[in-house]
């Protein structure tokens, strides 16, 4: 049987494609599409919906780079209760923004994704009343949404400067415990997105995590405040008592 199994792989692979194990020790139903193409990415987002539920993290949802409503749908999904904010043209992207990635080196390709609208995106969502469009060019789609929390976000956007704009607004509305997964962060056709990501980790000192999805996926999780343990009685009493010492001179 492993044989098999290993010859399969072997022949699947020449599609650039492979088998992998799913997450049979989770304990609990699968509650993702485990035959999607994006099963890396789309598992990963499950697991970290977990924690963020498990660890009571608070705030929205959001998609930056949006297209047909691919990743949004999974998110929506795993997040019924929540409110998902989705950003995009949605009819493509801004022409000038894919002319400088282009002429600067940062793009390979030149599609434009248009072949979207919104009626699209929300006919595949399973919970549609929980979305909001934002429509329009980042950032500027931004201004009329007033005080969010966010305790995910998703970066699809290909672009550097849209990226980069993502992550310097979504990073200190992110609350903590909360995650921020930027597609395309090792895809050699859209090299300004790990430009974009490198740019701001070394202006805020954080790591990406990367992931080995088709595109290369990274993922920036913001540190949830650990209030200090509890000390013994005995260890607060010495201090007191050395205050005490310290005050008269003793």
């Amino acid at each position: 049987m492993k044989k098999l199994i290993k010859k399969t792989i072997h022949l699947i692979s020449r599609s650039q494609y492979t088998l992998v194990k799913t997450l049979v020790l989770i304990g609990r139903e699968r509650r993702t599409d485990v035959l999607s193409d994006e099963y890396i990415r789309v598992s990963s987002l499950e697991l970290l919906v977990d924690e963020i539920t498990r660890r009571g993290v608070q705030g929205v949802a959001a998609e930056l780079g949006v297209y047909q409503g691919g990743f949004a749908k999974h998110i929506n999904c795993l997040f019924p209760e929540r409110e998902l904010f989705l950003f995009d043209t949605f009819s493509g992207f801004e022409k000038t923004q894919l002319a400088k990635d282009i002429n600067d080196g940062l793009a390979a390709r030149e599609d434009d994704f248009s072949n979207t609208s919104i009626e699209m995106v929300l006919s595949q969502m399973k919970h549609p009343q929980r979305v909001r469009i934002c429509r329009g060019v980042f950032p500027e789609s931004t201004n009329t949404l007033g005080d969010l929390t966010f305790c995910l976000v998703s970066i699809d956007c290909d672009l550097h400067d849209p990226i980069l704009a993502g992550l310097r607004y979504f990073w200190p509305r992110l609350s903590p415990g909360g995650y921020i997964m930027v597609h395309d962060y090792n895809n050699a056709l859209y090299k300004g997105a790990k430009n974009a990501v490198d740019t701001f980790c070394s202006e805020t000192g954080t790591f990406p995590i990367p992931l080995t999805d088709s595109a290369g996926s990274a993922i920036l999780s913001k540190a949830a405040s650990l209030s200090a343990p509890e000390q013994p009685r005995s260890v607060l009493r010495r201090k007191e008592q050395l205050a005490i010492m310290i005050s008269d001179g003793s």
